[in-house]
C-alpha cells in the first residue's frame, strides 16, 4: 500500500485540491451535481470524513469527469495528468479497500463530532456518546465486517494485484503495529489486508480512549449551564459536581459558590 494508506491520506492527495479549479468543479457538477468533494483543512478533521464519503459514493461519476478532462479538448497537461492519476486511483485496489475503511468508521465517527462540537455543557451525555462509539469501533472489528470490505472491494475493482516488494514508510505514521513496510507486499494476501484492517481500528480505539479518558472529571461545567437550572429545582443541588469543580480548582471558594447557586436553584424552584 502506497502513501495513500494512512488516516491521513486525503489530506495528501489530489482529491482535495479539485475544489481549487472551478472549471474541474464543473465538469464534475455538470456529471452529477449531487458530488462535491470537500478542500482539505489541517484544523477541522470531519473535512476528511466528508472527501472520503464524497469519493466513495461518486467514484463513477468521479471517473466520468476525469475521463472528460483527459479526451476533451482545452484542457492543459497537467489537468490531464492528474485526472489519469486519480482516476488509477479509483482503479486500484489498496486505495478503494483503505477508502471502504475510513467510510465506514466515520460513519460512526462523525455523529460524535456534530456532539462535541456543539455547545452543550453536559459533559456526561459526551462521555456517554465517546463509550458507545468506541463500543461500536470495538463492534467492527470482526472478520466478518472485514470480509464485506474485502469483497466489496473485489467487486470494484477486482482482486489485488501482486506488489513487488518495496517499503512502504508510511505506515510507520501509526503509533500502534505500525511496522509495515513490505510486509503487503511481499504477499498481497487476505491476511494482510486484514492485519492492516485490524490495526487500523486498534489504533483508533487506544487513541480516543486516551483522549477522552479524563473527560467525566469535566462534569462540574454542568453548573455554569443555567438550561439546567431548572432542573436542579426538580432532582435537587448538583453537590457532586460542584465537589468536583472544587477538587479540580480549589481556588474557588466553595460555600460562596454554592450560595450563589442555591439561590439560583430557589428562584427556579418559586418561580
Amino acid at each position: 500500500m502506497d502513501g495513500d494508506g494512512d488516516p491521513e491520506f486525503f489530506l495528501r492527495n489530489d482529491f482535495t485540491k479539485l475544489p481549487r479549479s472551478s472549471k474541474r468543479t464543473s465538469v464534475l457538477a455538470d456529471v452529477d451535481k449531487s458530488i462535491r468533494v470537500p478542500g482539505g483543512s489541517t484544523t477541522r478533521w470531519n473535512f476528511k470524513s466528508r472527501a472520503v464519503h464524497a469519493v466513495h459514493e461518486g467514484r463513477t461519476s468521479l471517473m466520468i469527469a476525469f475521463d472528460r478532462i483527459a479526451t476533451e479538448p482545452g484542457w492543459d497537461n497537467d489537468a490531464v495528468s492528474q485526472s489519469s492519476s486519480l482516476k488509477q486511483k479509483l482503479n486500484d485496489f489498496d486505495f478503494m479497500f483503505m477508502l471502504a475503511i475510513f467510510q465506514t468508521i466515520f460513519g460512526l465517527t462523525e455523529p460524535l463530532f456534530q456532539i462535541l462540537q456543539s455547545k452543550t455543557l453536559d459533559i456526561r451525555q459526551c462521555d456517554e456518546r465517546v463509550t458507545g462509539t468506541l463500543n461500536a469501533l470495538k463492534a467492527l472489528r470482526s472478520t466478518e465486517t472485514f470480509s464485506r470490505l474485502y469483497e466489496n472491494t473485489v467487486q470494484t475493482v477486482g482482486i489485488p494485484n501482486e506488489r513487488r516488494k518495496r517499503s512502504r514508510p508510511a505506515w510507520r505514521d501509526f503509533d500502534v503495529g505500525a511496522s509495515m513496510g513490505g510486509d503487503l507486499a511481499d504477499t498481497g494476501s487476505t491476511d494482510s489486508y486484514r492485519r492492516i484492517f485490524f490495526q487500523i481500528l486498534d489504533n483508533i480505539v487506544q487513541h480516543m480512549t486516551l483522549r477522552f479518558q479524563d473527560m467525566i472529571n469535566l462534569s462540574f461545567f454542568r453548573v455554569l449551564d443555567n438550561a439546567v437550572f431548572k432542573t436542579y429545582s426538580e432532582s435537587g443541588f448538583p453537590s457532586r459536581d460542584i465537589s468536583q469543580l472544587i477538587e479540580t480548582y480549589p481556588v474557588f471558594d466553595e460555600q460562596r459558590l454554592r450560595n450563589e447557586l442555591q439561590d439560583r436553584r430557589m428562584a427556579f424552584l418559586y418561580k
